[in-house]
């Protein structure tokens, strides 16, 4: 099998995003500008950091 889905919680993601301590931009937009570009990437995040944990 070449791929696997795996659900992953979004819950708080957002709320954790805006409470970063750094100023985070995507190709000079930010967070209120592109949502979506930040919150994928912390999903991926997410998705990694429990596969990790899985091994």
């Amino acid at each position: 099998m070449l791929h696997h889905l795996i659900e992953v919680d979004a819950k708080g993601l957002r709320d954790a995003l805006e409470e970063m301590p750094v100023r985070m931009t995507t190709m000079g937009r930010t967070l209120a500008e592109d949502p979506a570009a930040f919150q994928y990437a912390a999903l991926a995040g997410r998705c990694a950091a429990t596969l990790a944990a899985r091994d």
